[in-house]
């Protein structure tokens, strides 16, 4: 990597259960949560907490998205129990909505309040949704709030206006990779970099040109090790001001919920997450990892990028071939 300023790497994990099959969640609230938020199998626990000690050993920072409205369902105590264990590693807490939560609550304040996603309410009530997301929060414990993330990255221009008026000063739903989808933050302009838009710093999920006409975001279980490396040394060398880039709580394990299995340790993506600490780790001249709270805005105001990062074909050959032993492994009893 040539010198310069250093790039802003801001790894988000978005903490969270799944959705599906949520008709019988009550009865299987507390194995969901060690599933999917603490990555809990037989092998250990690859979740939450682990995720916390491989960045803390490496020395790197990271942002956890919690689902308040999970919160909502669950209690305060659990929401706060998941702020305390993030703080207490010194990591940054952020706002995390999946408004899909809203037909399990039976709130007085929500009543009538339906939706997928937040953009498909108004900018009204987007504003009250995420009142009540940061109201919870703080019963739970967390402290100044700065960044806003919709599940699903189900946001339009309605949700960032909403993020400003209850003073989050970011929010990054944008995903170029899922625009015209859930994510319908309208530009006339793919955004590939930092924008002020609608009172709210907006700073989109990182993607890059995998093969011809195709964007892939930058998420850890997307793509292989060497993408997201060679892509993190593009922007750094490129002079890029800073990468967005998306894991989930889950995505160190096999959660094969589908299948009726219990859920496996995920050999290949513990080795590609400790990886990447490993990279970033041995390049904090060039990368720095950081919180919301960190970030100069004023190094954000750089002029916007006309093309994407791109990858080379082989990568993507190589991530394909292991997708498919992943696949077919996860099959395995």
């Amino acid at each position: 990597m040539k010198q310069g300023p250093p790039l802003n790497l801001l790894i988000t994990v978005d903490t969270e259960l799944s959705h599906s099959r949520r008709e019988d969640l009550a009865s299987r609230l507390e194995a969901v949560r060690d599933r999917d938020v603490f990555g809990r199998t037989p092998q250990g626990d690859f979740g939450l907490a682990y995720i916390l000690e491989r960045l803390q050993a490496h020395g790197l920072k990271a942002t956890f998205f919690l689902e308040a409205f999970y919160g909502l369902y669950a209690g305060a105590a659990e929401l706060g129990s998941l702020v305390e264990l993030v703080a207490s590693a010194g990591q940054e807490v952020a706002l995390h909505l999946h408004s899909e939560w809203l037909e399990l609550l039976d709130l007085p304040r929500l009543a009538g309040l339906r939706g997928d996603n937040l953009k498909d309410f108004s900018r009204q009530d987007q504003q009250r949704l995420i009142a009540l997301g940061l109201e919870v929060m703080g019963r739970a414990g967390a402290g100044p709030v700065k960044a806003l993330r919709a599940g699903n990255y189900g946001a339009n221009l309605d949700t960032l206006a909403a993020a400003a008026q209850n003073g989050l000063s970011f929010e990054t739903s944008y995903n170029p990779a899922y625009l015209g989808g859930a994510c319908q933050i309208a530009l006339p302009q793919p955004l590939w970099q930092p924008m002020r838009l609608e009172g709210v710093w907006e700073l989109p999920v990182s993607a890059f040109r995998d093969y011809p006409g195709h964007l892939r975001p930058l998420q850890l279980s997307a793509c292989s090790l060497g993408e997201l490396t060679h892509a993190i040394t593009q922007a750094a060398e490129w002079g890029w001001p800073c990468l967005v880039l998306v894991m989930h709580s889950f995505e160190l394990i096999q959660r094969r919920h589908l299948t009726g299995l219990e859920p496996r340790a995920d050999a290949p993506m513990l080795r590609r997450f400790e990886g990447l600490c490993q990279f970033l780790a041995a390049r904090r001249q060039q990368v720095r990892t950081c919180h919301f709270a960190g970030i100069a805005t004023q190094d954000l105001e750089r002029p916007q990028l006309a093309a994407p990062l791109s990858s080379h074909p082989g990568r993507t050959l190589w991530r394909l071939a292991q997708q498919v032993w992943r696949r077919l492994d996860s099959r395995r009893k």
